[in-house]
């Protein structure tokens, strides 16, 4: 069920209306929880047990490591088994067979469960945090099966942490203060993916999927449209999560504050994906060593930390590389505060341009998922473009990135949450149901996918 569909405005309608027969016992949280399996179920039942399994082990594991913190990799080992077991298998098998020489017999070649990504990493938080003494186990399997499973957050994030959720869970309800604000940042959200994201995904697969060699104008289009596709895809999702949690009682933290305005790459990675930022540096970056045993501790740490990042990502190299071009961008950046701090300041508006650029130059190789394609899009760039041929032709792509980096700036939750504050209440709740019921028009028989529902 796509936030946006017919479908799942209905399941969540429904859901809604049951809400106040449950109470706020251990009725509701089953009945969240049910929902939420039910919501997940609807993707592939198959999906499921994944979840359920995932879910199981993070209870049980967090009761084992709150007596035992020596169990601790054990606990982690076995979460990350079905993560590696769907993901990384064929990868590492077809790895094996490159740097042996060999033929393996076996080629798994399973379908990925959907956000299984995010499920493990959801999990091991609780189960870490535990050790860590942060957080104290759940007694029962219910809010550890809510916690990982609540269907605002489940399939694509943000990567959530027991001490942010797991007190909210306890008094889910329909809260009519926050109701505005969270239909109309679900509206926003909606426009973000299906007028955006899908507006312009046409075009960018098309160029990405051509066998023949590129235009420097196909190729410009690739490069800008790929970078507006993937931030109004994913940050629309995830400000629909947020909207629909808010709906109920629920603030989930934010995931994106306007990424595409940062000056330095390190600002970049406080801007995008947040909840993924803290998660790496919490429990990869900080675990080896961070910035406490030493300079070059410190950037083998931010280097291991991003290559770990890209390969979260999905089994490929151009993922890894991908990291690995974030890493060394984040490394040059601490060796230039530490050895050359006295460099001539240069303007904030071409730094954000230099940043910006450069993320969208490695979105090339995220997107291309292998160095051919990317090296056809690369080798396009230098060509003379030739605009009379081509600008008929994109014109209305070209339109959309161009709405879509101004209005950037102005594109954030705290934005949102203060106008649905300053406008009437009416306005507000009219305004956004208009805004989703022609989303869900524009979807219907084509519902885009999100992007980060691969990973």
């Amino acid at each position: 069920m796509i936030f946006y569909s017919p479908t799942f405005l209905i399941f969540f309608l429904i859901f809604l209306a049951g809400l106040p027969f449950v109470g706020r016992g251990s009725l509701l949280k089953w009945y969240v929880l049910l929902s939420s399996w039910i919501f997940y179920a609807w993707w592939n039942p198959f999906y499921l047990p994944v979840l359920i399994v995932l879910s199981l082990l993070g209870y049980g594991g967090g009761l084992i490591v709150a007596r035992h913190q020596g169990w601790t990799p054990a606990v982690i080992a076995l979460l990350l088994l079905p993560l590696i077991g769907f993901k990384y298998a064929g990868f590492i098998v077809a790895n094996i067979e490159e740097v042996f020489a060999i033929d393996i017999p076996f080629q798994p070649d399973w379908s990925l469960p959907l956000g299984v990504s995010f499920i493990t990493f959801t999990v091991i938080s609780y189960v870490v945090d535990i050790k860590r003494q942060a957080l104290a186990p759940e007694r029962t399997f219910g809010r550890v099966g809510l916690f990982a499973a609540f269907f605002p957050h489940l399939v694509a994030g943000p990567i959530l942490r027991g001490r942010e959720l797991l007190p909210q869970l306890r008094a889910i309800h329909i809260s009519t203060a926050m109701v505005p604000f969270g239909l109309l940042l679900f509206s926003i959200g909606a426009a973000k993916k299906v007028i955006l994201a899908d507006g312009v995904a046409p075009w960018v697969d098309t160029i990405y999927a051509s066998t023949t060699p590129l235009t420097a104008g196909q190729s410009l289009l690739a490069f800008y449209g790929f970078a507006v596709q993937i931030y109004a895809d994913f940050s629309g999702y995830t400000d629909m999560a947020l909207g629909l949690a808010a709906i109920i009682g629920v603030r989930l933290p934010r995931n994106f504050e306007r990424p595409y305005l940062a000056a330095s790459v390190r600002e970049f990675w406080h801007r995008w994906h947040m909840t993924l930022s803290r998660w790496l540096r919490d429990y990869v970056y900080i675990p080896m060593g961070g910035n406490r045993r030493g300079y070059g501790r410190m950037l083998l740490a931010l280097m291991a930390t991003m290559l770990i990042g890209g390969l979260w990502h999905g089994a490929s190299w151009a993922f890894v590389i991908w990291g690995g071009l974030h890493g060394a961008a984040l490394v040059l950046e601490q060796l230039q505060r530490r050895y050359w701090p006295t460099m001539p300041t240069i303007p904030l508006f071409l730094r954000r341009l230099f940043v910006f650029h450069f993320v969208a130059f490695a979105w090339i190789l995220f997107r291309a998922r292998d160095l051919a394609h990317f090296e056809k899009i690369v080798d396009g760039l230098w060509i003379a473009p030739e605009w009379s041929a081509y600008a008929s032709a994109v014109a209305w792509p070209a339109c959309l990135i161009l709405v879509a980096l101004l209005v950037h700036p102005i594109d954030s939750v705290s934005r949102v949450r203060w106008l649905a504050r300053a406008m009437p209440k009416p306005v507000v709740v009219t305004l956004a149901i208009v805004t989703m019921v022609l989303c869900a028009a524009l979807s219907i028989g084509n519902p885009g996918t999100f992007i980060y529902f691969d990973f």
